[in-house]
């Protein structure tokens, strides 16, 4: 039997890492967790794979942990795909709040991270529009399902080490913000606390003075202006209790 194993990151595609992951949280014995490693990351049935002798079983997983322990490293600003250019949001400290509470949406539950990826790289990376000296913009944050689905089938090198430039970003503004966040049980991750069931929404709602007809205007504001706006109201706050605490 003839099996495909992958050398490299990049010879994994996103759909069968989220697989894998989907099978690792399954409750199953050691055994049926090796094959199903093969199953899902060398692209062949399970019914095929269960059929492999012991030893290539043995060596197979081995390999493949031993990829996987192997993290990709190099950061891919703009990349190829479907004969289209990709490009990474220029300056994550422009992203909007739009963006910003979409990626928040995909993110806030840790089981699913993985299962939602592909939803996330099609906010991170969209297709370049224009280009000059070594300079980019992409093209204006919209939900893409076909975009989304079609990146199922991205390399995983890219994939891992974007979002984990990502998700640096993100614990950084956890971290800047913490007194936001605090509230809401969440500052390490720098997004709202699954159980608070309005997550960004309440802050779209707030910045438009519940008028709906601004939602689309207050989600392509920077999301840093829109939390340091938020840290000043609640420093505001503050002040004002204290003073007329202090007027009693």
């Amino acid at each position: 039997m003839k099996v495909n194993v992958p050398e490299k990151w990049e010879e994994i595609k996103l759909h069968q890492f989220q697989s894998y992951t989907t099978e690792t949280r399954k409750e199953i014995n050691k055994a049926t967790m090796l094959i199903q490693t093969i199953s899902t990351l060398c692209n062949i049935p399970f019914d095929t794979a269960v059929k492999m002798r012991i030893k290539d079983v043995q060596k197979i997983s081995k390999h493949l942990y031993d990829l996987l322990d192997k993290v990709p490293q190099n950061f891919a600003l703009q990349f190829k795909f479907n004969d289209k250019n990709y490009g990474f949001i220029p300056k994550l400290d422009d992203i909007t709040i739009g963006e910003y509470a979409d990626l928040e949406f995909y993110l806030s539950d840790k089981n699913t991270i993985w299962d939602n990826m592909h939803w996330i790289m099609s906010i991170l990376y969209r297709e370049v529009e224009n280009e000059k000296d070594g300079k980019y913009t992409i093209k204006e944050y919209k939900p893409s399902k076909k975009r989304a689905e079609s990146f199922k089938k991205l390399p995983m090198d890219i994939v891992y080490a974007a979002s984990n430039f990502f998700f640096d970003f993100r614990s950084g503004i956890g971290r800047d913000y913490a007194k936001l966040f605090e509230s809401r049980g969440n500052e390490e991750s720098g997004g709202t606390d699954e159980r608070d069931r309005w997550g960004w929404f309440r802050i779209i709602y707030h910045f438009a003075s519940g008028n709906i007809a601004r939602f689309d205007e207050i989600e392509k504001l920077p999301v840093l202006l829109a939390l340091n706006t938020l840290s000043y109201e609640q420093d505001k706050n503050r002040e004002e209790r204290q003073l007329t605490q202090t007027i009693k």
